[in-house]
């Protein structure tokens, strides 16, 4: 069974969205012949991936294969590194970027209502918007 600081960094890999999520099928022998190399680290392996790549160890594909990754993924790993450095290996945001249904609009609305009667309840609040906003 795993350490309690193994299944702590899992967690918090899980957490982060950098979970190698294909980790059983890394077989570079980095990750086979030293504890520091966790192929279940994205981070780490995106940024060994590249490392080898630079080295010219292998061809691309066969890097993407032993490193379990799409030839895609190591092609934006090697443009995000290069324009924002080890940052850019980082796991984006997924989602939405910014409030897509809080508009300034239905943000200042809502605050006009609730000047008029602070009272007022959510359904209430979520009535009026509906029918002068279409929200």
């Amino acid at each position: 069974m795993p350490s309690n600081s193994s299944q702590d960094k899992h967690a918090a890999l899980l957490f982060a969205d950098a979970l190698h999520r294909r980790s059983g099928d890394v077989s570079h022998a980095l990750f086979q012949q030293h504890a520091f190399f966790d192929p279940n680290d994205l981070l780490q392996v995106k940024y060994e991936a590249l490392g080898a790549w630079d080295l010219n160890e292998q061809s691309l594909s066969a890097l993407a294969n032993a490193f379990a990754l799409s030839r895609p993924t190591l092609y934006a790993a090697r443009a995000a590194l290069q324009t924002h450095g080890l940052a850019g290996l980082l796991p984006n945001k997924r989602g939405p970027k910014q409030a897509h249904k809080l508009t300034d609009d239905v943000l200042l609305r809502l605050r006009q209502l609730l000047e008029a009667d602070p009272a007022r309840s959510t359904p209430e609040l979520l009535e009026v918007l509906r029918d002068e906003l279409g929200v």
